[in-house]
């Protein structure tokens, strides 16, 4: 297994590969390109053979589409493999320097996404932080292990049951135990790491008990904390410094353990908080980070992380892949990442 090397090289990317035409705007990952045809056959709803990369609201996105489609002459075309796709004249520019990638969880059927590499972060300062792979190996083991030949045999099986069979519902425990060596998918969440410490708001948080050990994460969006549950390894005593980086998104339902302080925007209702001390190398950085916020920023967060003590708030798991989730959704079927099932 190959993993990216993210502290070189923002934007933390697998190998990646032209389209037919170098000229083409938008690349593709190796892994994207190798399960691109199936993706295609299985798609729902199936819109036709071919792909329509193109600028939206959002961002950059991919659809797919019938040949028709991107013969219009506005189109420019390539292909990635056998697969054709197009881009409109238009969105060039645009769209210049976006991969084509494949991911690979939650569990169910992969899908495709165009991405523009460093994107700005939600908020502002951005963390700029570059990810330690071997701090991160010490927190999450279970993202470098490989495969064991009975993972590979049912991955290859439960692969074809989803193309084939178009199974629904939760997967049932050969799934759980695929889960522990999904390569793709461990990949993908050490990326996600790396992208999350380079472009995520960055925001002080606060060791808020020392027994159990609970930090505080701040959010200048929700102007609030979300409470992490951190391991007793890390040492952390209580009044700790730490820097948080954070993503947020919008959801039917808010998350449980959201809270909005009296500056708080609410614009998100999902928030996914990275403590990032304990995955970076990069001291310097933390130190201006930690010397940026003013003084009434940490008493804020002591005293809404004490707050939420007070009230008996349930902590999140804290370690930094696990830490998207709210406590109260951590059982939940579908709620996979890529080292096994949240429990």
């Amino acid at each position: 297994m190959e993993y990216p090397f993210p502290v070189i090289d923002p934007p933390f990317l697998p190998k990646t590969a032209d389209a037919a035409d170098t000229d083409f705007p938008v690349r593709i990952t190796k892994r994207a390109r190798r399960a691109l045809y199936w993706h295609l056959v299985t798609a729902q709803p199936y819109r036709g053979p071919c792909l329509r990369i193109h600028l939206a609201d959002g961002g950059p996105a991919v659809r797919t589409c019938d040949a028709d489609v991107i013969r219009d002459p506005d189109y420019v075309v390539s292909r990635f493999g056998t697969i054709s796709a197009g881009v409109h004249e238009d969105d060039i520019d645009g769209l210049r320097g976006c991969v084509l990638d494949r991911y690979c969880y939650p569990p169910g059927m992969p899908v495709l996404a165009a991405r523009r590499p460093g994107g700005p972060g939600d908020g502002a300062p951005p963390g700029r932080l570059r990810l330690s792979l071997p701090k991160v190996k010490a927190v999450h083991p279970e993202l470098f292990r490989r495969p064991s030949v009975f993972t590979a045999a049912a991955g290859l099986y439960l692969t074809a049951r989803w193309w084939f069979a178009q199974a629904d519902g939760p997967p049932g425990w050969l799934a759980r135990r695929v889960a522990l060596r999904d390569q793709d998918g461990q990949a993908q969440a050490i990326e996600g790491l790396a992208g999350h410490l380079w472009r995520g708001e960055a925001c002080p948080a606060v060791a808020v008990s020392a027994d159990p050990p609970v930090v505080a994460a701040y959010s200048d969006e929700f102007d609030h904390v979300t409470l992490l549950r951190v391991p007793r390894s890390w040492g952390l005593k209580a009044g700790a410094r730490l820097v948080a980086c954070n993503t947020y998104d919008v959801f039917p339902e808010a998350e449980p353990d959201v809270a909005y302080g009296p500056a708080g925007r609410r614009v998100w209702n999902s928030i996914w908080p990275v403590l990032a001390d304990p995955i970076t190398d990069d001291a310097d950085r933390l130190a201006a980070l930690k010397a940026g916020f003013p003084p009434a920023r940490w008493d804020r967060v002591q005293q809404a992380g004490d707050e939420r003590l007070r009230n008996g708030d349930r902590p999140r798991d804290g370690r930094p892949w696990l830490s998207q989730v709210p406590a109260a959704l951590q059982k939940h079927p579908w709620l996979r990442w890529p080292g096994g099932y949240l429990r």
